[in-house]
């Protein structure tokens, strides 16, 4: 067997956003079916802790932690066999978006090394989007990120 070394010359943007995606999707079904039955087991756990407490030591449903939230818990319990599909499929899908970002950004990123002429374009004048803070308010000495109402 030769081995080969040396560096990557070209590398397609679109199989690696594919690549990147398939990967996400595939990494986040896992981690959302996981997700989905953690929830639907902890609703349970909930319910029974309830019933304990409210056998135990007689308070009425309202007093309790979760008093209001029984209806929504019996819900997430009873139909966890579409919470865990469900949370999978979302988290899935989420992560293939960060999956093909992420592997357009590599991608792009092989290519400018190898010297090949790569454009990248982004909306605003400065680069880092939300990463970045700025003077939003210019009577104020504050630098905020303008996406802060996100967190």
């Amino acid at each position: 067997m030769h081995q080969v070394s040396g560096r990557v010359l070209a590398i397609s943007v679109r199989a690696a956003i594919i690549a990147g995606g398939w990967t996400g999707f595939a990494l986040g079904l896992v981690a959302g079916c996981a997700l989905g039955a953690t929830l639907a087991w902890f609703a349970g756990a909930i319910l029974s802790w309830q019933r304990d407490l409210s056998l135990t030591l007689g308070v009425t449903e309202q007093l309790l932690p979760f008093g209001g939230q029984v209806p929504l818990l019996e819900r997430l319990q009873s139909s966890w066999f579409l919470v865990v599909p469900l949370a999978g499929l979302l988290l899935g899908l989420f992560a293939a978006l960060l999956g093909g970002l992420i592997g357009g950004l590599v991608a792009a990123s092989y290519l400018a090394g190898a010297g090949l002429s790569v454009l990248l374009l982004e909306k605003n004048d400065y680069i880092g989007g939300a990463t970045t803070s700025q003077k939003v308010f210019p009577d104020y000495d504050a630098y905020l990120s303008r996406y802060s109402y996100l967190v």
